[in-house]
């Protein structure tokens, strides 16, 4: 919630638009609220998805963007479970499962390239 403290500061004197720290708070709440009754995990899947980004690399550091694979959430399921060991496939469904429900509820693709 720091977070939303400091992008919540108007740029001009620094201080603090409160009303933009409420809306990016009740913002934050609400994700957190619909994230956790698909199964996420504050303790968990934080230190979880550092733990896959870590790993497994950055997409950003890949041409992945002519591949049509990375647009389509079944292709996508179908990777990770081939390619995720048993041991953190539940996990990773998980994320991508919330990334997916993200990306409907907010009309936007699941990657911006």
């Amino acid at each position: 919630m720091e977070e939303a403290c400091e992008c919540s500061r108007r740029p001009l004197d620094g201080s603090l638009d409160e009303e933009k720290q409420k809306e990016m708070s009740h913002r934050y709440l609400s994700l957190m609220c619909q994230l956790q009754k698909l199964g996420y995990n504050r303790d968990v899947h934080p230190i979880f998805s550092e733990f896959l980004i870590n790993a497994y690399g950055i997409l950003k550091q890949r041409d992945l963007r002519g591949n049509p694979i990375y647009s389509n959430q079944v292709s996508l399921r179908k990777m990770v479970i081939n390619i995720m060991p048993a041991k953190f496939l539940r996990d990773t469904l998980l994320l991508l499962n919330c990334l997916c429900e993200l990306s409907r509820e907010d009309g936007k693709p699941l990657f911006a390239w």
